[in-house]
């Protein structure tokens, strides 16, 4: 299971306080000189448990000397346990192992600590699961959402008795133990509209790992009695590097538009004239050139199909402004005698056409 801030439903909350309450502190609180309680922690050596493994509790910043009474929570069982350590000259406590056990898979474990003297009160939260899946290789934003199957670690053993879901890595499944794991990471995985990102590999902390799974799964991982990480490592497989930029031009001129992109393997350019995009015939490269254009074609929209190994990605779309071109003509002068017949009007004009 996933390991939790210091928060909790109110529901389990009220019934943590109601058995708390019926239980009753082995000790009442003393009345004492005020203590500062900002730095009175609980806590465990681990966020997150396999059932065989040893939880170890320890505690700072409590009075010295004090008895600091600790009830231990388990919100699935709705059970609690009661136990109590003595704060040293320094204000801590160490030693309070607690066992994992098999009843614990799935469990969220809620530890209380209350200083009987100073009145100092923590809280700490754990859990016990036994699979924790990960990622690696991508952007923090990108949800890598794992779908998986697992035997439930209680009620029947056999694969009626199964949870099958989806979740974003990091998470933690609580599977019985010796049992199978099946589950797939996705593949491609699009970032946004200039990255695809595909699965180089999947490695496993211990246990077996084969491919391709059971029930349609990409992978199986036969869960050993110890807590075990699957981790899922990506890698850019196609990317635009550079979109096409737009292009202004004066008539005369050619304009060009160009892309870069790594682990492309072939290109298609289109234009769109209004709002339906077509195929241009022949313009299969990183670029693509307009010989020419007229004022006529001025905003035009221009883009690239970039295709690769694992996907298929559309650049951002680029437009074509074309100004008129200004011409200056000069005609030239002319002379004729009375009676004579007209000469013929020359001129010239800059720039050539």
């Amino acid at each position: 299971m996933k390991a939790k801030l210091l928060q909790i439903r109110t529901s389990t909350l009220l019934m943590i306080l109601i058995l708390l309450f019926t239980a009753g502190w082995s000790h009442g609180v003393q009345a004492q000189e005020p203590f500062n309680c900002g730095s009175a922690i609980v806590q465990t050596d681990k966020l997150d448990y396999a059932p065989g493994e040893v939880a170890l509790i320890s505690g700072s910043g409590w009075m010295p000397g004090e008895t600091v009474d600790l009830m231990l929570f388990s919100t699935n069982l709705q059970a609690y346990e009661h136990f109590e350590m003595v704060a040293d000259a320094e204000g801590n406590f160490t030693g309070l192992f607690y066992e994992i056990l098999e009843i614990h898979l799935g469990e969220e474990f809620v530890l209380d600590a209350l200083g009987m003297t100073s009145g100092c009160e923590a809280v700490w939260y754990f859990t016990d699961g036994n699979v924790t899946f990960k990622s690696s290789g991508v952007p923090v934003d990108l949800a890598v959402t794992v779908s998986y199957r697992f035997r439930n670690p209680t009620g029947a053993n056999n694969d009626n008795n199964s949870t099958i879901g989806i979740d974003d890595t990091e998470f933690t499944i609580a599977a019985k133990n010796n049992t199978d794991v099946n589950f797939s990471y996705p593949t491609p995985l699009p970032y946004g509209s200039e990255t695809i990102y595909s699965l180089s590999s999947v490695e496993i902390s211990g246990g077996t790992l084969t491919s391709p799974g059971e029930f349609g799964y990409d992978y199986k991982f036969s869960t050993p009695n110890a807590a075990r990480t699957v981790t899922g490592s990506y890698a850019v497989c196609l990317e635009i590097t550079q979109q096409p930029a737009s292009q202004s031009i004066t008539y005369g001129n050619n304009a060009s538009f160009s892309v870069s992109a790594d682990g492309a393997t072939s290109y298609q350019w289109q234009v769109s004239t209004g709002s339906v995009w077509g195929d241009i015939t022949g313009a299969t490269g990183s670029s693509y050139s307009v010989t020419k254009p007229t004022v006529a074609m001025s905003g035009y929209s221009y883009r690239v199909i970039v295709n690769g190994a694992c996907g298929t990605l559309i650049s951002n779309a680029a437009s074509l402004t074309v100004d008129q071109l200004q011409i200056n003509v000069v005609a030239e002068n002319k002379e004729k005698i009375y009676g004579d017949a007209d000469p013929s009007l020359t001129y010239q004009f800059t720039p050539a056409l």
